[in-house]
């Protein structure tokens, strides 16, 4: 099969895990496979529960985090989707007949390893959606499993994964946010002035209802902020923000919904702080464009080593309690801004070779 001929199917899920089939879709093209991608794994009853959990109780995902890794459960977890999804990954993968399959959701896993025992897949990379919280779930031992940093994969071994079938690659972020942005021109475009620091807000993909907290207490600690908040799919979210920023604050404020890879990371280059989540797409992203983080939540369980992360490369501060957040925000009236650490930046630099990494990795797989 010439190169010009070569197929990859990246097959996706909701939200995060879009982001990185994005991300795997966009450099295997530039290797020249001809990329098919595909969300078959989707909204289901288990998502809709996981985004009310995610936005209102993101503590008590700790005990069905547990619960998932239990041999029982993931058996059954893993039935469900082979039932579920399973016989139309089938039909894709016999339709597509690609050389190449890249995945970034465990609901995919069982499926394929099925077809590769039955010879109806060849070459594949599972792209571990977590740099801490792996699960057996999100592995494969069929697959090449990619991992953020030696940590990750030493995680991944513990799960029987032999050593040859792990390739650390750093992170897969979308190529917007590794660009350089006229910051002046999205300040003007925005209506934001350069006397004021800028702080960016955003409570996830699915926004965490935690964002209404913040806003409060920024608005009673400095009403005239400039601020950038990102609702995300959580419209009543965004419909609260805007009503509320109207009467709570002096400074300019931009509210959106969901917005695109490359608005987020305009929105992130001109600002001087970001409030976020600790979802590990949010997190490189920000690093990516040199923002400090604040987290104000994360997802107990699937996200704690999340926080791990934000300690040992010195991303910035954990205030996650209101009363925590409160200090943070009364101490940074002094300095206006955290500083990004020379740990933080030697990350940004790792990540910026991510992209050269993959490569690598597929046409390792040519080879």
């Amino acid at each position: 099969m010439g190169k010009e001929s070569r197929r990859a199917l990246v097959l996706g899920g909701p939200e995060g895990h879009r982001s990185l089939a994005d991300a795997f879709a966009h450099y295997s093209a530039e290797e020249g496979y001809d990329v098919i991608r595909k969300d078959i794994v989707n909204q289901s009853f288990f998502w809709e529960l996981y985004k009310i959990i995610y936005r209102l109780a993101p503590s008590f995902f700790s005990l069905l985090f547990k619960l998932g890794g239990l041999p029982l459960v993931v058996t059954a977890i893993e039935t469900y989707t082979l039932l579920r999804y399973g016989p139309q990954i089938r039909e894709v993968l016999r339709s597509a007949q690609p050389e190449l399959v890249i995945t970034t959701h465990w609901g995919y896993l069982r499926t394929l390893e099925k077809a590769l025992a039955e010879g109806e897949l060849h070459k594949w990379v599972n792209v571990v959606p977590d740099p801490r919280g792996v699960h057996p779930l999100t592995v494969s031992t069929g697959a090449i499993n990619t991992a953020f940093d030696s940590e990750t994969a030493r995680i991944i071994e513990q799960f029987g994964i032999p050593k040859k079938q792990i390739e650390i690659i750093g992170w897969p972020v979308r190529q917007a946010f590794l660009k350089e942005f006229d910051k002046n021109k999205i300040r003007e475009k925005l209506g934001f002035g350069t006397d004021l620091p800028t702080w960016f807000v955003c409570g996830g993909s699915e926004g965490s209802n935690k964002v209404k907290r913040l806003i409060k207490i920024l608005a009673k600690v400095n009403p005239h902020i400039q601020l950038i908040i990102v609702a995300g799919n959580n419209h009543q979210l965004e419909e609260w923000a805007r009503e509320k920023s109207k009467v709570l604050f002096r400074a300019k404020v931009k509210i959106t919904g969901f917005v695109s890879a490359e608005e987020m990371a305009q929105f992130l280059s001109i600002s001087n702080l970001a409030f976020i989540k600790a979802g590990p797409n949010s997190i490189f992203e920000a690093v990516l464009q040199g923002v400090p983080l604040v987290i104000i939540s994360h997802i107990s369980g699937q996200e704690d080593g999340n926080l791990e992360v934000v300690k040992n490369y010195n991303l910035g501060i954990i205030a996650e309690k209101q009363d925590e957040l409160k200090e943070l925000v009364l101490n940074l009236l002094d300095r206006e801004t955290l500083t990004f650490s020379p740990q933080a930046n030697r990350l940004k630099e790792d990540l910026s070779e991510t992209p050269n990494k993959i490569r690598q990795l597929l046409g390792s797989l040519n080879q």
